[in-house]
């Protein structure tokens, strides 16, 4: 089977990744590195009759859209998801910052109610999650490493 590397950033960074995950196997004619971005990568992939990487959203608005022959085989594998963060910068460093006002959107966005809203989101016309809460990644204590509380009575 061919794969066709997207060119955007994303795909091709994942593209690489999962290469180096196989043991960064030869690339021969299955492998094609794609100059095309957006739909004309995913028609090029799809009249190659080639696998490919795209986001969840954008391959579904492609496929209504166009129709098509190809599918989504991968939806929820950890290394498709994207990580974001919330960093609350050092007054000291950055002077006129709004602390009070990161640390409050900061715990609103860590919230188990936000993080709920989070998980339960769907895009328009599409029946799947395409963002994972990860409000335990930004917990000090945890990225820390911190075993504050375990102790053995």
């Amino acid at each position: 089977s061919k794969y066709v590397s997207p060119a955007n950033p994303t795909g091709r960074y994942l593209s690489e990744l999962l290469l180096a995950g196989a043991g960064n196997p030869e690339r021969g004619d299955w492998y094609i590195e794609s100059p095309l971005t957006r739909g004309r990568a995913m028609r090029f992939a799809e009249e190659e009759g080639a696998y490919t990487i795209w986001g969840s959203f954008p391959f579904e608005r492609y496929r209504g859209k166009h129709g098509g022959r190809l599918e989504a085989l991968v939806w929820e594998t950890p290394i498709f998801h994207r990580t974001m963060a919330t960093v609350v910068v050092n007054p000291a460093k950055v002077p006129g910052v709004n602390i009070e006002g990161a640390r409050a959107l900061e715990a609103y966005l860590l919230s188990p109610g936000t993080q709920a809203a989070i998980a339960a989101y769907r895009e328009k016309g599409l029946d799947r999650q395409t963002w994972w809460p990860a409000a335990f990644d930004n917990n000090p204590a945890q990225v820390l490493g911190s075993t504050a509380g375990d102790e053995e009575d």
